[in-house]
């Protein structure tokens, strides 16, 4: 069923709601009063496995990939949620962050990225445009905004654009998208699309904020493809860890991603997050783990998805390096997903997607 395309808004026109029975106030805390002091210290050998295993990016290889098919996707990773997406047609940056540290809810000053950038910003090669999904400190890096400057477009979602406009950023490269909306680069659609998570300054209740939140879909000549930073899917109660699949039936899934599939799909290739997801009973409805990822991966109808957010910064409080990956193995098998339908790329690695 379709959501009300302005159910989003809040009536008094002053802020933007989650409109899903899955958003619950009381599992999307952004912040905490006391520092969990259990928290999980990264494990140094497996620090150490990803950061043998991070490559120097190949950004040459698309071009000649198109010539075949103009199907091909050039798919580089930096990190955290930042790729480099070269579509035939249009090269895009999704949420740039090239920090060396991330604010987290749950460690006082934030927490030290594990595996440098694999390349410096003034090596890239030419945006066409920034995607930017939410007004949080590790989506939209403000450093890296500064330095990316004004080479490209901007495309945010309702009253971001303020934000990268205090960065240096010219109005004028700035753009500003509702849920649905689009806009067009060199024939490729990019459409901000519908979300479950908060942006800018949550209000006292919990549930609303001051700018709103995205995931965008690029639809290219022969080519669609979707990218979440972060979302919520299902809640989770207190006490609740990694529920088995069958266990999770009865609880309300987010809708969005199933009509946007519905909308747009079905999709060659989706980057969806799997990292960052704990404590569930604080924060599942704007995060969601690796089993909701791989029920996103099907209402999306994705042929391929690729996994994001796992190895660069440890934001959860009780969760190691690489356990996102050891329970991404896990829901695979419990949701019929294989291997080559969900895959893992390394950090700096430069593939071409189907």
């Amino acid at each position: 069923m379709a959501t009300d395309a302005k159910a989003h808004h809040r009536s008094q026109g002053d802020g933007f709601m989650n409109p899903w029975e899955s958003f619950r106030k009381e599992h999307a805390k952004t912040s905490v009063s006391i520092i969990n002091k259990a928290r999980k210290e990264p494990s140094k050998v497996d620090i150490a496995a990803i950061q043998l295993l991070a490559q120097k990016p190949n950004f040459a290889l698309a071009e000649p990939s198109w010539r075949e098919t103009r199907r091909n996707v050039g798919v580089t990773w930096i990190g955290h949620a930042t790729f480099v997406l070269q579509l035939y047609g249009a090269t895009v940056l999704t949420d740039p962050n090239w920090s060396s540290k991330a604010s987290s809810p749950f460690v006082f000053g934030g927490v030290k990225r594990l595996v440098p950038p694999p390349i410096a910003i003034s090596d890239l090669p030419p945006i066409d445009a920034v995607v930017i999904t939410a007004d949080r400190s590790d989506k939209l890096d403000k450093g890296t905004i500064k330095e990316l400057g004004n080479r490209c477009k901007y495309l945010v979602p309702l009253r971001v654009g303020s934000v990268i406009e205090s960065c240096g950023v010219s109005r004028s490269n700035i753009v500003e998208l509702d849920w649905w909306e689009e806009y067009v680069i060199n024939g490729v659609r990019m459409v901000c699309c519908p979300a479950q998570h908060l942006s800018g300054t949550t209000a006292m209740d919990g549930k609303t904020s001051s700018a709103l939140w995205c995931s965008w879909s690029f639809l290219g000549v022969r080519s669609r493809v979707f990218y979440a930073g972060s979302t919520g899917y299902r809640v989770a109660r207190r006490g609740q860890g990694f529920l088995p699949y069958r266990e999770r039936q009865d609880i309300p899934a987010c809708p969005a991603f199933a009509e946007i599939g519905s909308r747009f799909g079905p999709f060659d290739l989706s980057f969806l997050p799997v990292a960052n997801y704990s404590p569930r009973h604080l924060i599942s409805s704007l995060h969601m783990d690796p089993m909701d990822a791989t029920c996103v991966h099907k209402d999306l109808r994705s042929r391929q998805s690729v996994a994001h957010s796992w190895g660069t910064f440890n934001l959860g409080g009780e969760e190691d390096t690489l356990d996102a990956l050891r329970l991404l193995e896990q829901a695979m098998m419990q949701t019929n997903v294989s291997d080559s339908e969900f895959c893992v790329v390394h950090h700096g690695a430069t593939k071409i997607m189907y």
